[in-house]
């Protein structure tokens, strides 16, 4: 089962969204001829439905399959970006029989941001976050975002997981340009090339 977060909109009709839009698709994001859908895909249970999500570049042909979701699992989708390519987002995973059966136990929710090759369907990146955090995205592929709750600005590239700027990085002023992560540290202006 899907739910929309912050920064998805429930459906968005437009005839530019093309050829590769699977039927019985929910559009979930879309910007500049790419777009991200859900669809759910076989019978659903107690628990939900198994969806399936995937991505689509203008000009093709078929949507490539990015993430699918059993019934026993809620995935939360937000903030989505998208750069060539890619495509960003938070996503927040509930295992369902898991707060049914232990409503308090937080090993049942997992936050993280990923990023994905939209093209050809392969995750480029994944880490894991404290909350559902706002990625930024590089035309590479790779993301950058501030942990909720920090104004620490962390980093997954080639290098692996790092921490850019241990704070105070001012989260509306992170921007991506190319393979650039610019911010502002109180008032200085920063940047790093993700690569």
């Amino acid at each position: 089962m899907i739910s929309l977060g912050l920064g998805f909109a429930a459906v968005v009709p437009s005839s530019a969204q093309g050829a590769c839009k699977p039927k019985r698709a929910q559009t979930l994001a879309k910007q500049s001829g790419a777009a991200l859908y859900s669809v759910a895909t076989g019978a659903g249970d107690e628990y939900g439905t198994p969806t399936t999500i995937y991505g689509c570049l203008r000009g093709q042909r078929r949507a490539s399959r990015l993430e699918r979701f059993g019934s026993s699992t809620q995935a939360t989708l937000a903030n989505a970006r998208f750069a060539g390519n890619y495509v960003a987002f938070a996503q927040t995973l509930t295992d369902v029989p898991c707060t049914k059966y232990d409503p308090s136990n937080p090993q049942c929710t997992s936050h993280q941001v990923l990023s994905f090759n939209v093209r050809t369907g392969k995750r480029r990146v994944r880490a894991t976050t404290a909350a559902a955090a706002a990625p930024v995205l590089v035309t590479a592929g790779w993301i950058a975002w501030i942990e909720p709750g920090s104004t620490a600005l962390r980093a997954v590239d080639s290098a692996g997981a790092r921490t850019l700027d241990e704070g105070p990085a001012d989260a509306a002023s992170v921007r991506a340009s190319g393979n650039v992560v610019s911010w502002l540290h109180g008032t200085e202006a920063r940047l790093a090339q993700l690569q």
